[in-house]
Order: structure tokens, then sequence, then C-alpha cells
């Protein structure tokens, strides 16, 4: 399980985000390790919808809640800790196919109009 952070539009310079993530049996950091190249997409958001970051993830990322290190409902609670994000969008066709969700099922993971889609909440 692995996600990183590819874009900061919260800070810039030494305090940017870029790079953090979590990767790894513990966890990496940019200058510990480099992150994996990562294939599927997601955004963190505030509760008022402003975007904050963008980031990469893989399909082992997907899970419950309590998935663990490296999953992506610890992408969401970095960042709530980190500057109050509250919404994490994953891209729904990416989404529907690493979580391996039936035909069936899938007509409940409804995107918005560009394509996004909010698997925690």
């Amino acid at each position: 399980m692995a996600w990183v952070i590819t874009k900061d539009a919260f800070d810039t310079g030494a305090d940017s985000a870029v790079g953090q993530g979590q990767w790894g049996s513990e966890g990496k950091s940019a200058s510990e390790e480099p992150a994996p190249k990562l294939p599927l997409r997601f955004r963190l958001l505030t509760d008022d919808r402003e975007y904050l970051y963008s980031g990469r993830y893989d399909a082992e990322a997907v899970g419950d809640e309590d998935d663990g290190w490296g999953g992506l409902y610890q992408a969401l609670k970095w960042g709530e800790w980190y500057a109050g994000c509250t919404i994490l969008q994953v891209r729904c066709d990416e989404y529907l196919l690493a979580a391996q969700i039936d035909a069936g099922s899938a007509q409940y993971v409804t995107p918005d109009k560009d394509g996004w889609y909010v698997p925690y909440g």
C-alpha cells in the first residue's frame, strides 16, 4: 500500500508537502527513499471544497477505514491533521478498477460532474 503527495496548492518552497506520504513497511519520506511511481490519482479538499493537495496511490491502498499504513484513509487523516482537509476524492474510473467493484455494485459509486468520487463518507 502506498500514497504520496505530488502537488501542494497550500504551501510552496520548504513548507511544501510534495513528497510526503506513506510507502514501504514503515513509511518513508522523499529524503529517505524516493516515492514509487504510483498509477492512481487522488485529491484532498477542505470541507468548503477548497482544493489543497493532489497525490498518487496504488490499488493496494484501497480498503476499509482502518486499512493500515499506506492506505487511502491514512492519506485523508494526514490531510486532516496537516491542513484541515476533510474530503478525499479519487478518479471514479480508476477507483472502480482498483477496488475491483463489480458492475452491480458500481451503480452506487457515483462520481461528480468532473469524474471524482468520495470513497469515505
